[in-house]
């Protein structure tokens, strides 16, 4: 018992160290000072002609976006500084008595950076009548190599999208995914920050994400974004995977109107892989946006809406067919139709959202910015219209999902002349997901790799509320810049969902699912709501000092404390006194240290070579997936289960079939902790010119703390083996191809079922190494070109969710003295480029735009076991069981010879993610002509042309072994089992696809 509640490793000697660590700096380089997150730091020198100091000098620096503006004098050494600038270009003028004034134009400001210009004042004779006007062509790199990737409105508005949502974005990253997947590490580990203030959108923890993540942002909401997999700023805490960090669209000078809109249908819809052109299809996506001056150049709004009706045509959930014909004849002889899994269908989603902004430039050195966000979605519905929720297994087709996001945030700005600044941000969102699955329940055929009805998942509602604020102060002290500040997080979940609440069915085949023989498993009653708040107090110590001309290091400590909602989680008395393990003993107060390191090399001070360095530790939070089930599997929900004949589907069997079993209960391992992110990334940028830069970087990531799932109520020692010495708990019922336990069989303790125990003691590395390229305002290209060749690995079965028994080492024992979970990243991927790419063509007086975005990827690891349902080791999941690569078996030397995976494991169990499908290929584009301007409006049209590679994608047929309906389980003298087993020939063949198919989009903008 003791040894499943495993020890993770030591948290409080790994704090002390990074934090003596980042002391120790701190004392060797003075004082501290950061920029902002989400504003930049412009800084410059006025000369005269010698290259000697001017000294007060008038400054004046424009927004060309809003047309704020702010004045400074040049000290005695020619030296100025504008801090807490908003993300934008601007125009900044030098100009005194008796010299000609000079304006640079074009001057870009980021956020979290600094960006130096320089001017040179000559003489003049009076008067002046002209302003020399100088464009600003210093080399400036948008993204980090090593740290971040750099998104301007070519990746946000000019490339074509499959969805207009923030994370979509992350298709164009080599490193990242549109779920957020970062560097081998799940989208759930991964933080959305909008203008400096996170949003945690609802997640489904077993159900894959798809694009259902966060609605209150579409991408017209934006006027750029960063990619950050090592953010070394203090401020970033809160996500053990990476930040994708939003900027809103901000108001404009003058007033500004954009309508836009596109449409596809059926007709223009085509694949290789399914015929879809019948379906019927629309799909249509709106939406507009109006910014402008409220007072002048003090007070600017941006509002807009979108609206999207999107009907996708998808293929059959299944592609083994031959059972056909029989399932729906014996699923209509007990009322229910389910022809509509046998052929391509439709993915259907209406989403809305609203968005606006407000900025007031209270005096030069004073604003205040405010900004609301509301999204919300409907997703399936119709019996004919699949909300492809499920995580490869059943298409669910009637379910639905309801939710709404709210997002709202406010920034308070100041500065107390040219040494001190001050930021204040307070936040609140909100996020809603109602799941409702329909009353076909999920039902497994073994013999095809095949299912239908309700995901098992799927019924389940979940609610967040969360307020945030942070206070910041940047002290600015000779060449130190010093960040301090505190900052508070408060959450309210609640979390209504137990895995299985629906129910599933198991059947060998039809025979079988004719006669209901079968399994079935179950929650019994309605499961109560968990709810809980926690709460998160954070302070930070940064220091950005330029140590020498063209070196400027990074230093921080960031220190959290995290108070969990302990009153929530009730005492199981039974378990208690059958064990002496309390599911109320964990630690409630998580103290978190961080250390943080980043320094920046501008090799020549010409900004032609810059080398960046960083290394940081990021906590994550305590996840709702973890805590809400914690909370709501409490002993409370009891389980039933059924082997043999069962009396009744689609309905539930009564309790002379599947009578209780127990109820499942959670607690968290001795020392549970959060998951922590060490990383450390090394990079070299060559900027040709200013348009063009040329990125090389290699980064490391080790990730502990994961939460893995061990069941404590499984039986102490297996009660036999099978041939292959594979350890069986309890007693195994063979129904045909059909392998499950006798329930109560494999038990410990028979009054419980399933027992969680979630112990921090997971791990995941990564290596990666990136070359990129990006082109951005050129004359007639605009590009970003890259490609990352890494390695994952980890021993963590719950990364990508699936519900508990997916979560469960086959070998809790360990195999052959090692542990078999150790293994090849479900996410990992060893390959992956991305080009996107925008060319101006000549088009007489009309301007025409041709865009493309090229993704490649390595194909999606799998295991080689068996079929959904066989359970053939009885630990009570059917979901995780590797198989043993006999060479002996009929039919494996011809697969042997097909796949190299099984070639390396031949006379072993199958290792945990080694075979790989085939690389996945996509490519989208764009083709845009400006067929009208006059008196400041544009027309233009656009087509878009998905997906044209159309790639086989989707599920693998992951089951190497099948039961050999044709024999029985055999009990050998000794005691082990010979398990009646059948190579199956459909190996690694696509079993579920998920091929959308070619589209044709047509479109219109209109602006002013």
């Amino acid at each position: 018992m003791s040894s499943a509640l495993s020890q993770s490793k030591p948290i409080r000697r790994f704090g002390r160290l990074s934090l003596a660590a980042a002391i120790s700096l701190l004392l060797v380089t003075g004082q501290s000072n950061a920029q902002s997150i989400t504003a930049g730091l412009l800084e410059g020198t006025v000369l005269h002609a010698d290259r000697s100091p001017f000294p007060e000098a008038w400054i004046r620096v424009e927004d060309t976006t809003t047309g704020a503006s702010w004045s400074v004098i040049a000290d005695q050494y020619g030296r100025f500084r504008l801090t807490l600038l908003p993300p934008s270009r601007y125009d900044v003028s030098a100009e005194a008595i008796g010299y000609q004034p000079v304006r640079l134009e074009g001057v870009e400001v980021r956020p979290g950076r600094r960006q130096h210009v320089s001017i040179t004042l000559t003489t003049v004779e009076l008067p002046v009548d002209e302003v020399t006007v100088e464009p600003f062509t210093a080399s400036s790199a948008r993204s980090r190599a090593g740290a971040s990737q750099w998104f301007s409105q070519l990746e946000i508005a000019d490339l074509p999208d499959g969805r207009r949502e923030i994370t979509e974005l992350g298709r164009l990253s080599t490193i990242s995914t549109p779920e957020l997947a970062t560097e081998a590490l799940p989208g759930w580990l991964s933080d959305v920050v909008v203008d400096g203030v996170p949003y945690a959108a609802t997640l489904h923890p077993d159900l894959r994400p798809g694009r259902t993540t966060v609605e209150a942002f579409p991408l017209s909401s934006l006027q750029a974004a960063e990619l950050f997999n090592n953010a070394t700023d203090v401020e970033w805490s809160g996500a053990a995977g990476g930040y994708l960090s939003g900027y809103s669209r901000r108001g404009t000078r003058r007033p500004s109107f954009q309508l836009y809109g596109d449409w596809s249908g059926g007709v223009v819809t085509y694949s290789d892989h399914f015929e879809g052109r019948d379906l019927g299809t629309h799909s249509y996506r709106g939406g507009a946006v109006l910014g402008g001056p409220i007072v002048g150049d003090t007070a600017h709004f941006s509002v807009g809406f979108e609206a999207q009706g999107l009907e996708t045509p998808v293929p059959r959930a299944w592609e083994i067919d031959t059972l056909d014909a029989r399932l729906q004849a014996i699923a209509a002889s007990y009322g229910e139709n389910i022809a509509a899994y046998t052929q391509p269908r439709i993915v259907n989603s209406d989403i809305y959202s609203a968005f606006g902004r407000f900025d007031w430039h209270v005096t030069q050195n004073h604003s205040v910015t405010v900004r609301g966000n509301v999204g919300g979605l409907q997703v399936g519905g119709d019996d004919d219209r699949d909300p492809d929720l499920a995580a490869d297994r059943i298409a669910s087709l009637g379910s639905k999902i309801e939710g709404v996001d709210l997002s709202t945030a406010a920034t308070v700005s100041n500065r107390f002349g040219n040494t001190l600044a001050h930021e204040l941000r307070f936040g609140v969102d909100r996020s809603d997901r109602d799941y409702r699955g329909t009353s076909l329940l999920g039902t497994d055929i073994v013999d095809g790799g095949l299912a239908f009805g309700t995901d098992p998942a799927i019924p389940s509602e979940f609610k967040r509320l969360g307020i945030r604020a942070a206070t910041t102060w940047h002290i600015f002290w000779g060449r130190q810049l010093l960040k301090a500040g505190v900052a508070a997080d408060f959450e309210s979940v609640e979390h209504r969902y137990t895995y299985a609440d629906g129910g599933v069915f198991a059947f060998a085949g039809p025979d079988e699912f004719a006669r209901l023989e079968g399994s079935f498993v179950t929650v019994d009653g309605m499961p109560p709501p968990a709810k809980y708040r926690n709460w998160q107090l954070s302070a930070y110590l940064q220091d950005t000092w330029a140590a020498a001309p063209g070196l400027e290091i990074l230093l921080g400590v960031r220190y959290d404390y995290e108070l969990l909602d302990s009153a929530q989680v009730r005492l199981n008395e039974d378990w208690f006194e059958l064990t002496g393990l309390a599911n109320t003993s964990f630690n409630n107060d998580l103290s978190k240290w961080s250390g943080r390191f980043g320094f920046v090399w501008d090799i020549s001070q010409r900004h032609e070579f810059l080398v960046r360095g960083s290394a940081g530790i990021y906590h994550d939070r305590i996840r709702p997936a973890v805590y809400g089930e914690l909370v709501g599997e409490n002993g409370l929900n009891s389980l039933r289960r059924g082997v043999g004949t069962l009396d009744s589907w689609p309905d539930p069997p009564g309790l002379g079939t599947a009578p209780l079993v127990g109820p499942r209960l959670t607690l968290l391992g001795p020392k549970f902790y959060p998951p922590r992110t060490g990383r450390a990334s090394l990079g070299l940028s060559w900027l040709f010119d200013a348009a063009t830069a040329f990125h090389v970087s290699g980064a490391y990531r080790f990730t502990d703390h994961l939460p893995r799932r061990a069941d404590l109520n499984l039986a102490a020692s297996p009660s036999s083996v099978d041939q292959y010495g594979r350890p069986v708990y309890g007693t195994l019922v063979q129904q045909g191809s059909l392998i499950t336990v006798e329930p109560l069989s494999n038990r410990r303790f028979p009054s419980f079922g399933l027992v969680s125990a979630l112990n921090a003691d997971g791990n995941s590395k990564y290596w990666g190494a990136t070359a990129s390229i990006e082109r951005h305002q050129g004359e007639w290209l605009n590009l970003i070109a890259a490609y990352t060749i890494s390695w994952s690995e980890d021993d963590w079965l719950s990364a990508v969710g699936g519900g508990p028994e997916r979560q469960l080492n086959p070998f809790p024992g360990g195999l052959g003295g090692t542990d078999w979970s150790e293994s090849r990243s479900d996410l990992d991927a060893p390959h992956s480029a991305v080009v996107g790419a925008e060319a101006i063509l000549p088009a007489g007086l009309a301007r025409a735009r041709l865009g493309l975005v090229y993704r490649y990827s390595s194909g999606q690891r799998f295991t080689p076991g068996f079929r959904a349902g066989v359970d053939v080791n009885g630990d009570g999941s059917g979901l995780n069981d590797p198989a043993f690569v006999d060479p002996e078996l009929i039919g494996m030397q011809e697969l042997v010879t097909q796949w190299d995976c099984l070639a390396d494991q031949v006379g072993q169990f199958a290792e945990r993610n080694s075979c790989v499908g085939p690389g996945m290929h996509r490519l989208d584009a764009r083709f845009a002509l400006g067929v009208a301007k006059t008196q400041g409006w544009t027309l233009e049209v656009i087509a878009d042309a998905l997906n044209l590679l159309d790639t086989d994608i989707g599920a693998r047929d992951a089951a190497l072994l099948l039961i050999d309906r044709a024999r029985s389980i055999e009990e050998n003298p000794d005691g082990s089992l010979t398990l009646p087993l059948a190579v199956n020939p459909n190996f690694g063949e696509v079993l579920a696809r998920r091929s959308s198919g070619r589209a044709l989009r047509l479109g219109l903008r209109i602006g002013f």
